[in-house]
């Protein structure tokens, strides 16, 4: 059986402290008792308690991504989404709790919202990347943005869902899902139509109109 690290204890303490604590009433000493580690300690794996929520949600995106079946690629880019997504509520579940009181925080304090909100851009763009989705460019910046917005619905649906089953948060994906494959279709539409025009508008279309001086050096030095 694997060792938990100090790392994972700080985790597990965070979390655990946090369903049955506002976020705003913990202090960190309180969480490196919990965790049996001095402060020393903690302050060796984490900075805030804000980078101890951070690590929590990339500790989720990890089981996820390493829970992929071999045989997902057969399935349908919706389905691989559900999956995927319903795998990480599953994780989330037994921090539900906990994840009320962090979102209601993230709601309270816009920095320590945006801080999280960039830490679950990086998982949606993970989960999406695992589905088969582009998530490069700006179409693919827009992708994970909507993505975000779906989940987020979804999120506030898990959160007062306390069946066994999640019914009520599957379905609620589900739908999601679909209103955002159909917004993703009319994406891929203008990504295709756009297309020749932004081969046009390549810069090694355009050639400049004036030499460089003798001293501007190697140009691509400049980029």
């Amino acid at each position: 059986m694997a060792r938990t690290t100090k790392r994972e204890k700080i985790i597990a303490a965070f979390m655990g402290a946090l369903s049955e604590t506002p976020y705003e009433k913990l202090r960190i000493r309180d969480i490196a008792a919990r965790a049996e580690v001095s402060l020393g300690e903690f302050s060796a794996e984490f900075g805030s308690l804000g980078s101890v929520a951070r690590a929590y949600l990339r500790q989720v995106d990890q089981r996820v991504l390493d829970g992929i079946e071999a045989d997902s690629a057969e399935q349908s880019t919706k389905d691989r989404l559900f999956d995927l997504y319903m795998r990480r509520l599953e994780t989330f579940a037994p921090n539900r709790t906990a994840l009320r009181n962090l979102a209601r925080h993230a709601r309270r304090d816009p920095k320590f919202g945006l801080a999280l909100a960039c830490s679950a851009t990086r998982s949606h763009r993970f989960m999406l990347e695992a589905a088969g989705i582009d998530t490069n460019g700006p179409f693919g910046a827009l992708r994970i943005h909507g993505m975000a917005a779906v989940f987020g619905r979804v999120l506030r649906t898990f959160f007062d869902d306390d069946s066994a089953d999640l019914d009520a948060t599957m379905r609620a994906l589900d739908e999601g899902l679909e209103r955002a494959g159909a917004w993703g279709r009319r994406l891929e539409d203008c990504d295709r139509l756009s297309a020749p025009f932004r081969a046009f508008c390549a810069p090694g279309r355009r050639r400049s109109r004036r030499r460089p001086a003798e001293d501007e050096g190697d140009p691509a030095l400049a980029i």
